[in-house]
């Protein structure tokens, strides 16, 4: 995939004068933090590459026909996702109103201008209760706020497929799959079933892939719209992906004179993910995951050595081939000493932020995949301080 070149020359004529001095004061190098976490909207998404970096230099130094460079991004993303269609959004969880606008009131323009208040017609959007997920923002919302009315079908730990079957023979707008380790796994329908279920009753689907690494796996299964994150596995700026059905993207794009103004992506971004995307679909996965797995492996032999913790490598429940390295308190009061660990952890300097999704069961996790060579060591030297009980 070849991205649209953008190149640019510097501006003549501006004027230069003192910055204020509080504006001075804003240093974003102090609020630097080591990310053990994972690719964290709270903790900035993802570093960027060189690459990425001059791309979206080189785009921030000229003007752009927006709509050409939609079009032409557009196209890019569609053959390397293999979907019919695709447009480049401010976000994944834009991305997720906009594919909930886009299947209540396609782009009809009366009907764009009225979302989130949908005065006619279905509004309906299915989605089992395991899914019902807060990822810093409540989906729920995000479906509101494309002018859907939830649906939640079945209880939290299980989903009955005669539940979903009879709620989609009556014909909703939409059916929004989450695929993401904050959604719950055990109980819940897989993809493949309600892909055929909701398509057997001619209803869309929409999956939240934002996290998700494959980006033509989705498409290939049948799914109607799949929202990516390009923040995330993709190791761009700030940004979402959708692609699927041709009239769906078409009815996302229509909000951009409705809801998707306040959504809007601006030339940058949209360069730096196009070169993100190159570098990605141009990287040796395989010999990363080795790099990556070497990590976790020093990481749990420097943890091995203290007492009061177990350290293991773990596997990402949703996809097996990340691994993390972990460290487990076991017995009474196990979640204190752990969230005691993440407290001092934060207090280090830089601070460093641990992967907390098990917390309450008394484990602490490190995701190598952010981390720089040198950030491995002030981790080791940090969680050894904190088993002394002292800080260094």
């Amino acid at each position: 995939m070849t991205p649209p070149r953008i190149t640019g020359s510097p501006r003549v004529g501006r004027r230069t004068a003192k910055r204020p001095p509080h504006l001075e004061a804003v240093d974003i190098f102090s609020h630097r933090v080591i990310n053990a976490s994972g690719h964290m909207t709270s903790l900035g998404g993802s570093t960027l590459s060189a690459g990425v970096v001059e791309a979206m230099r080189r785009a921030a130094g000229q003007y752009c026909d927006m709509e050409r460079l939609h079009d032409d991004a557009a196209a890019a993303i569609a053959e390397a996702t293999g979907a019919a269609a695709a447009l480049i959004v401010g976000s994944a969880s834009a991305g997720i109103a906009l594919g909930v606008a886009a299947s209540i009131v396609g782009a009809d323009p009366r009907r764009v201008r009225q979302v989130p208040f949908v005065e006619e017609g279905e509004r309906r959007v299915v989605i089992q209760t395991g899914h019902l997920v807060d990822f810093g923002a409540q989906i729920a919302q995000m479906i509101r706020l494309g002018g859907g009315v939830v649906h939640a079908v079945g209880a939290v730990n299980r989903t009955d497929r005669r539940e979903l079957e009879a709620v989609v023979r009556t014909h909703p707008a939409a059916l929004v799959y989450v695929q993401s380790h904050h959604a719950v796994q055990k109980g819940m329908l897989p993809l493949e079933f309600c892909l055929d279920t909701a398509h057997a009753a001619r209803v869309p689907v929409l999956v939240d892939a934002a996290a998700e690494e494959d980006l033509r796996r989705y498409a290939a299964l049948g799914a109607d719209l799949v929202i990516y994150s390009g923040g995330k596995a993709f190791l761009g700026p700030t940004s979402g992906i959708v692609c699927g059905r041709r009239d769906l993207v078409v009815g996302v794009r229509a909000q951009h004179r409705g809801i998707g103004r306040a959504m809007k992506v601006g030339k940058e971004a949209i360069a730096g993910l196009l070169e993100a995307l190159r570098e990605y679909t141009a990287t040796d996965h395989a010999s990363a995951r080795f790099a990556h797995r070497a990590v976790v492996r020093r990481l749990v032999a420097a943890f091995g050595v203290h007492g009061g913790a177990a350290a293991a490598i773990v596997r990402d429940e949703v996809r097996p081939e990340i691994e993390r390295a972990e460290l487990r308190f076991d017995g009474a009061g196990a979640r204190d000493r752990a969230q005691r660990l993440v407290d001092f952890l934060r207090g280090w300097e830089p601070p460093v932020w641990t992967r907390d999704h098990h917390l309450a069961e008394g484990a602490v996790a490190f995701d190598p995949r952010p981390l720089f060579p040198e950030d491995v060591d002030v981790i080791i030297a940090a969680v050894a301080a904190f088993f002394r009980g002292r800080r260094t």
